[in-house]
């Protein structure tokens, strides 16, 4: 897998047209880690919804062998973002849902967002783990 994804968005890019607008990147975790992905957003997405790419094209990814994915991220996965408390702790509130793409799709995974962070930091875990990750 490529070691930096391409986080985008739907835009209207006209009456009964949408397109892909960039906001951030992602990057899979790597082995002994116990997150799935981390991402920084450089903008939020007023939809909600971040879709992952691999770089390049839509037409090449598709075209492209798939991605594969952190063996845990075959679920779905719980879309977070990390807070510093006042006892210099980290914690992970949860913000959505994310979930992988199905068979034959040119996209990684789909997140859905109930609300954005003000950080532009995501972590991903797996949906049947803790908050503290």
């Amino acid at each position: 897998m490529a070691d930096v994804l391409n986080v985008t968005t739907l835009v209207k890019a006209g009456e009964d047209q949408t397109r892909f607008r960039s906001v951030g990147v992602a990057f899979p975790s790597r082995p002994g880690q116990n997150y799935l992905f981390k991402i920084r957003l450089d903008a939020n997405p007023i939809n909600g919804e971040l879709i992952v790419f691999v770089p390049g094209s839509a037409d090449q990814a598709a075209r492209a062998a798939p991605p594969r994915l952190p063996d845990m991220a075959a679920a779905p996965m719980r879309v977070t973002t990390p807070v510093t408390g006042s006892d210099n702790r980290t914690r992970f509130r949860p913000l959505g849902m994310a979930f992988p793409a199905a068979p034959g799709k040119n996209y990684i995974f789909k997140a859905y967002l109930d609300a954005v962070p003000v950080n532009g930091e995501l972590v991903l875990f797996p949906a049947d783990t803790g908050d503290d990750g």
